[in-house]
């Protein structure tokens, strides 16, 4: 990973630097059309999904495995997800990323996050890392369990499951970041004095239908979010220097 940037003015250019890498690797990777985008909760538990399909049509679930505590689980939610990749025309993953201040269960989180990440490698999927604070931060939700209502009450959608709910905001976060990717790149924006004028005046508002009723602190969220992470989002085409080096060959998991 690449150090995230320092200062006001590097923020800026780091932004439109990871606009351009999220626009180039969406149509390079995505469906030109009306990009997919699959938000993934990644939890031993249940782990939430929620796929955004052309039309803007929404469909969320949990996976959930009756196979215990035991690796074996791990191993069933990979599978389903391969096989949900396998039936979509090659959707941009927007997955939760690691509660680093957790106390508890992080060697069980690293061991489904490791397993998830290196399935959508081998699939070359693009993937966009989300915290847990940006997704309560997006919704406005001071506890996990008021994501459903808020949902329910922002989007009039009802959802079930807490997992599936944090899956919705992640397709929700994952779908603006390429809308908000796009504005960026057909406005020719070159500078960060650029950057600080458009978002200042909200000027992707102009024209971006998916943009419209974007809040500030979403956009906010969105510009730290390209920021930090926008030129790590085709990160399996970053194949490590002792791979490179050893010649080493790695078959994809049956």
């Amino acid at each position: 990973m690449k150090n995230r940037p320092k200062g006001v003015k590097e923020q800026r250019e780091f932004f439109l630097r990871g606009c351009d890498e999220i626009t180039r690797v969406v149509e390079d990777y995505c469906d030109e059309d009306f990009p997919q985008v699959l938000g993934v909760d990644p939890a031993r538990g249940s782990t939430g999904w929620a796929l955004r399909e052309k039309g803007d049509k929404i469909t969320t679930g949990a996976i959930v495995s009756s196979s215990g505590m035991s690796f074996a689980k791990v191993i069933y939610i990979e599978k389903r997800l391969r096989k949900m990749l396998d039936k979509s025309t090659g959707p941009l993953i927007a997955i939760e990323g690691y509660a680093m201040n957790s106390r508890y269960g992080r060697e069980l989180a690293g061991e489904i996050g490791g397993v998830l990440r290196r399935l959508f490698y081998y699939k070359k999927r693009p993937m966009l890392v989300i915290s847990p604070l940006t997704i309560k931060a997006w919704i406005q939700a001071k506890k996990k369990e008021h994501i459903m209502l808020e949902i329910l009450d922002k989007y009039k959608i009802k959802i079930a499951n807490n997992d599936a709910a944090d899956a919705f905001i992640l397709q929700e976060i994952g779908h603006k970041t390429i809308c908000m990717s796009k504005a960026v790149m057909d406005a020719g924006l070159t500078t960060a004095d650029d950057v600080k004028s458009y978002l200042k005046n909200q000027v992707y508002k102009n024209n971006n239908k998916c943009l419209e009723n974007l809040f500030r602190y979403q956009e906010n969220s969105l510009f730290n979010l390209i920021s930090n992470q926008g030129t790590n989002v085709k990160f399996f085409a970053k194949e490590p220097y002792a791979m490179r080096r050893l010649g080493t060959v790695y078959e994809e998991p049956i």
